[in-house]
């Protein structure tokens, strides 16, 4: 089966929204202690809200075949049995 362009980029997303998005939440904590500007905490917060409704976009591009792709690489990748 041919997959279309929003498939593909619904699982690039998919698999780097977590990471991206955590590593902004810890940059923007590091500078809100660093320069005790509050200013960042909030940033980090919308970065945390933001990163919710990219997630939800990603589930809609990527459907329900490549959200299971995603599950499958991530088990892969750390090794994970729920079966024990």
């Amino acid at each position: 089966m041919k997959r279309s362009i929003r498939f593909y980029i619904g699982i690039i997303i998919l698999l780097t929204n977590q990471l991206l998005t955590w590593l902004g939440i810890t940059l923007c904590a590091s500078l809100a202690i660093k320069t005790g500007n509050k200013k960042f905490l909030l940033i980090s917060g919308i970065i945390y809200a933001v990163s919710w409704g990219v997630f939800f976009l990603d589930i809609y591009l990527a459907g329900s075949e490549g959200v299971n792709m995603c599950k499958n690489l991530i088990k892969k990748i750390f090794k994970i049995n729920y079966n024990k």
